[in-house]
C-alpha cells in the first residue's frame, strides 16, 4: 500500500507539471482522458492500479487534472488559473479529505522543484514506430536524461494541439503531444493512454467544493505525509 500511494503521489507531481500553452491555432477548449495500462515491472501493486485514470480538463482560463486511482480510493484534483496566479489541489485518501490553496508563489515554487531544462534530455523519434489512440494517429518519441540510463517512452501526435500540452516541463523540447506516456521511479515504470479526446467541457467540473474538505497549507501536508511524499516533488 505504501508504494501504491508514493505512485499517487508522483501521479500528482505530474499533474502539477501540467501547463497551459498560449499559442495559435489550438483546441482552446476540451478534455483529455487517460487510463492506466501497465506497469513494469509487473508487481501486485498493477492490479490494485488497474482503471486507474487522469482527466485533462481547460477552458481558456482555468484548467484542471484530476485523477481516479484505485477504484475511487485516491482521488486528486488540480486546478489552476491560466495566469498562474492561483490554484486549488484537493485530495482524497481513503475518506480523508485535503484542500490545499495555493498563492501565485506556491505556484511557482512547486513548478521550480525538478524543473528539467531540454540540455538534459536527449530526446529521439521513430516515426516508424505508430499506433493509433484515441482515433489520433501517433509516433513513438525515446526520451533519455542524459546523467541516467532510464529510457522513457512516449506515443505523440502531430494530429492535435491542445490548450493543455502536457509534461513541458518535465520534458522540455518534446515534439507532439503525448497520447501515451510513462513516469516512474525506482526502477518502476507506470504507463498511461489517451481513451478519449473531447473538444468542449462541462464548466462545471471546475467548480471547488465548499465544504467536507480539511484545509491545510502545502507545509503542513508536507508534515502530514512527508515520509512518503519525499522525493516526488513535494
Amino acid at each position: 500500500m505504501k508504494k501504491v500511494f508514493k505512485f499517487a503521489l508522483l501521479t500528482l507531481a505530474l499533474c502539477c507539471s501540467f501547463q497551459v500553452v498560449k499559442a495559435q491555432n489550438v483546441m482552446k477548449e476540451g478534455a483529455i482522458k487517460y487510463e492506466f495500462i501497465k506497469m513494469e515491472p509487473e508487481s501486485p501493486e498493477a492490479a490494485m492500479l488497474a482503471g486507474s485514470q487522469m482527466n485533462i480538463y481547460f477552458n481558456g482560463e482555468q484548467q484542471k487534472v484530476e485523477v481516479n486511482m484505485m477504484g475511487g480510493m485516491m482521488k486528486f484534483d488540480v486546478l489552476m488559473k491560466e495566469d498562474g496566479k492561483s490554484g486549488v489541489m484537493l485530495m482524497d485518501m481513503m475518506g480523508q479529505k485535503m484542500k490545499i490553496n495555493m498563492d501565485e508563489e506556491q505556484i511557482k515554487k512547486q513548478e521550480s522543484e525538478g524543473k528539467v531544462s531540454a540540455d538534459d534530455l536527449d530526446i529521439t523519434y521513430d516515426k516508424g514506430d505508430t499506433k493509433e489512440i484515441a482515433g489520433y494517429k501517433c509516433y513513438k518519441a525515446n526520451i533519455k536524461p542524459k546523467d541516467s540510463e532510464d529510457v522513457i517512452q512516449l506515443y505523440v501526435t502531430d494530429e492535435l494541439n491542445a490548450n493543455a500540452k502536457s509534461m513541458e516541463k518535465r520534458f522540455p523540447g518534446l515534439k507532439g503531444f503525448p497520447l501515451e506516456f510513462s513516469m516512474g521511479g525506482q526502477g518502476v515504470m507506470m504507463t498511461f493512454a489517451a481513451v478519449a479526446v473531447e473538444k468542449t467541457v462541462d464548466n462545471a467540473v471546475f467548480n471547488v467544493p465548499s465544504e467536507g474538505y480539511q484545509e491545510m497549507t502545502m507545509e503542513e501536508f508536507q508534515k502530514q505525509f512527508g515520509g512518503m511524499a519525499g522525493g516526488f516533488g513535494f
